[in-house]
């Protein structure tokens, strides 16, 4: 992926004078995916998208670099400094592989975003014109799927991301799972996505309306196929 993750990078940098500020700032840097060593043999292999991040790793500049981006990636992900991390996604998380490793003890994951660039100042997702300037890295999140082909994907991004993973997957389409609405809970189908993929909401607003329950029926739902 090293190769996408630079064609992206240098085509954000080339517009980076033209990128439209707000008044707090401009963009982070960009989310890059760097795979646990024992992730491609693992027997089940898991991809958790979140929404976007806080400020990572300041603003987008050319002086982090890729291979630094993907250092940091491998010691909070793969080091797994982010359970230690304050946050409920991460909690969240660490609770969703603990039953994945019920199913298939040799589990491993790669955390994912569906706006790989956010804010460089703040959380919430980027205005539009951020999101369409940094179209690039949108482009190369179904590349990101294929390459790491995990058999599991969830979306902690609500059903206010929706738009966000259809204009990334253009196929996709929601159907509710069980007795949960389709906000609550939903299976994603998708030609460019696993059969057992799902969207629901971020684990900070989950936990309040019944995490585990949501939790179990993902489970329950990955067991019947």
């Amino acid at each position: 992926m090293y190769e996408l993750y630079k064609k992206a990078f240098d085509e954000c940098m080339s517009t980076i004078s033209e990128q439209p500020k707000s008044d707090e700032g401009g963009p982070a840097n960009p989310l890059l995916i760097n795979p646990h060593k024992n992730y491609s043999s693992s027997d089940l292999k898991v991809m958790y998208f979140g929404q976007e991040t806080n400020g990572y790793e300041g603003a987008y500049s050319e002086s982090k670099g890729i291979d630094r981006l993907l250092d940091v990636y491998d010691g909070f992900v793969n080091k797994r400094d982010c359970y230690a991390y304050r946050g409920q996604f991460w909690n969240g998380v660490k609770h969703f592989q603990l039953a994945f490793k019920g199913i298939h003890s040799n589990s491993e994951f790669v955390w994912n975003n569906i706006v790989k660039v956010g804010k460089d100042w703040s959380k919430g997702c980027p205005q539009e014109k951020v999101l369409m300037w940094q179209k690039p890295w949108s482009n190369i999140i179904p590349q990101e799927v294929k390459i790491l082909s995990p058999d599991v994907v969830i979306f902690f991004t609500g059903p206010n991301y929706d738009h966000l993973i259809k204009n990334t997957f253009t196929d996709v389409n929601f159907e509710p799972v069980g007795d949960f609405s389709i906000r609550q809970l939903a299976k994603i189908n998708s030609e460019n996505l696993p059969c057992n993929t799902y969207r629901t909401y971020h684990p900070g607003y989950l936990w309040r309306i019944g995490f585990h329950k949501v939790k179990d029926a993902i489970i329950d739902n990955i067991n019947k196929i």
